[in-house]
């Protein structure tokens, strides 16, 4: 659409100048070369890392028991298995809940709401309020009530929690949530 709209300099921005799909040259030829470029260092991070007890469940097929079928793109029946891990969904709700009580604000992922809600039971049964969590999903879901307005504001107010949960899906791209940490 920029075609449309005259203007004697355009500036534009990407966060991918280099680009791996070799499409550099298309930004170049439109945008111009580089001008300015922006670092940002990286806060030093601390992994924490615990297993539990779920495994892939076992089913059977073809005459005896072998691990659920999954691949990328296939793996509702799984997410659902592993939702109700109440040991696994108890160790994401205390790490939850520490990082809280330590005065940091969080963004929990899950690849579905029903996930993300069995966090929240788990990071409540924890210690942490019920009135701290924001919702960071698609709009369709039944977190957010009312009309399509509502919902976005919703989800606005949602981004200010200290504890957001969120989607991969919804959160994946183009999130900008200033007071996480």
């Amino acid at each position: 659409c920029m075609w449309y709209l005259p203007a004697k300099l355009r500036m534009g921005m990407t966060a991918t100048p280099k680009r791996a799909d070799g499409k550099s040259l298309v930004f170049t030829k439109h945008i111009g070369p580089i001008m300015v470029e922006g670092r940002v260092e990286a806060e030093p991070f601390k992994a924490l890392v615990a297993n539990s007890e779920w495994k892939v469940p076992m089913v059977y097929r073809a005459g005896g028991m072998v691990p659920m079928f999954h691949k990328a793109g296939r793996t509702m029946s799984l997410l659902k298995s592993m939702s109700e891990c109440a040991q696994r969904n108890a160790l994401v709700g205390e790490f939850t809940a520490s990082a809280y009580r330590k005065g940091r604000h969080i963004i929990v992922f899950a690849d579905t709401v029903l996930m993300l809600e069995k966090f929240k039971e788990a990071v409540i049964a924890s210690g942490v309020p019920a009135g701290k969590f924001g919702w960071y999903v698609g709009l369709d879901s039944k977190i957010y009530q009312g009309k399509k307005k509502e919902k976005e504001a919703e989800r606005e107010a949602s981004k200010t929690k200290p504890i957001i949960l969120a989607t991969y899906k919804m959160a994946s791209e183009a999130t900008d949530i200033p007071t996480l940490d």
